[in-house]
């Protein structure tokens, strides 16, 4: 199998988002030299231009090149040649979002590239187990972001610790309850920062799913969505508490990879 990756330009943003719909992608002739290269049941990625990581990822059923006919059939023009590549109706994103990472994606301009091949059959390495002693301890100086600890908690509180997604509070062998706040622009390398319309009170789970983009807001910030955009469930929001457009956007369009 072969992988393919199509960054595409923001005017077709909108043609992107109808893909798992139509099954159907459409090239220029220019791209004729690589669309013949690709077979059937090549992966082929989908990455919106500027973005960091892929928002579609299909496997190919079949190609063609569609000819539209001129008002002079006698001379045939390139620009009349159209590429079409029909795609499987089953969505592979959350099974290989993590599994192609391309430097600088986002720094590529519109068009065709071609990844890499994948061996089909994958030898497996004999797990060894190495024993070692008590781990060391070692002494080391960590830089950490200044955070605003007061804001956290007094989020946290607003909820009684109850996750906005599920309604679930961990109670601990204590008594205490905790909980804790996804930020949906990260602080630190992100430029996020500790104020309420970035901040949302969830549970462990849903942190982690929020953390590495399996979970996110659409955008209205009101219903959390999946990898393949489904809706999952509403997010609760008490009084004096609303997320800022900047934020639910940067965080709709963020992806680890």
């Amino acid at each position: 199998m072969q992988v393919f990756y199509i960054i595409i330009d923001s005017r077709d943003f909108s043609k992107l988002s109808r893909i798992t719909q139509t099954c159907e992608w459409q090239l220029h002739s220019k791209y004729t030299k690589i669309f013949n290269k690709i077979q059937n049941n090549d992966l082929i990625l989908f990455c919106k231009e500027s973005h960091h990581s892929w928002d579609v990822i299909l496997k190919l059923k079949e190609k063609q090149i569609l000819k539209i006919k001129n008002d002079d059939e006698s001379e045939f023009r390139e620009r009349s040649k159209t590429l079409s590549l029909k795609f499987q109706n089953k969505k592979y994103l959350s099974k290989y979002l993590n599994s192609y990472d391309v430097p600088n994606l986002s720094k590529l301009k519109p068009g065709v590239y071609f990844f890499k091949n994948i061996s089909s059959v994958k030898k497996q390495k004999k797990l060894k187990e190495v024993k070692r002693g008590i781990p060391k301890k070692i002494f080391s100086v960590v830089k950490h972001t200044k955070r605003d600890v007061k804001k956290v908690r007094d989020l946290k509180l607003h909820y009684l610790d109850k996750c906005q997604i599920c309604k679930y509070c961990l109670i601990l062998e204590n008594g205490k309850r905790h909980s804790e706040v996804h930020h949906l622009r990260p602080i630190g390398n992100e430029l996020g920062n500790d104020d309420f319309d970035n901040m949302i009170v969830v549970c462990p789970n849903h942190h982690k799913a929020f953390d590495f983009s399996v979970l996110r807001l659409d955008m209205s910030g009101s219903k959390v969505i999946d990898l393949d955009e489904k809706e999952i469930v509403k997010i609760k929001f008490k009084n004096n508490h609303k997320l800022s457009k900047e934020n639910i956007t940067y965080q709709y369009y963020r992806r680890i990879v």
